[in-house]
């Protein structure tokens, strides 16, 4: 599965994902992308299905998914090197293959670890 069909647009300041409907948003998801907006240290908005979030953390993502249900719709508002990086992201999967399988501009996330990481 790649998440590459999942990045509908990606412009200034705009990074919007659909999400399949065979794929649920969960704990990993939750803590890469919260990783990833802290690595910048700048201000992201999320909405998820019309509801706002802050994707700098875990625990109101993990409040978000669960709270949004079956949540189709991600639009992230913040800088493009943020977005650059959370498309990139997307477009791995989400560390569903294990962060080895993650592309050289996310290797801040590989030094971190993920705390249980899977190899495929």
């Amino acid at each position: 599965m790649s998440m590459l069909r999942w990045v509908t647009y990606l412009g200034p300041g705009l990074l919007t994902v659909q999400i399949p409907d065979d794929f649920e948003l969960h704990a990993r998801p939750a803590v890469l992308i919260a990783r990833v907006v802290q690595h910048h240290g700048t201000p992201v908005e999320l909405d998820i299905d019309g509801r706002a979030c802050l994707p700098g953390s875990i625990i109101d993502l993990l409040i978000h998914f669960h709270s949004a249900g079956h949540a189709r719709q991600l639009v992230f508002r913040g800088p493009d090197s943020t977005l650059r990086d959370l498309c990139a992201l997307f477009e791995h999967d989400l560390g569903e293959r294990g962060l080895s399988a993650m592309p050289p501009e996310l290797d801040f996330l590989r030094r971190l670890g993920d705390g249980g990481e899977h190899e495929a």
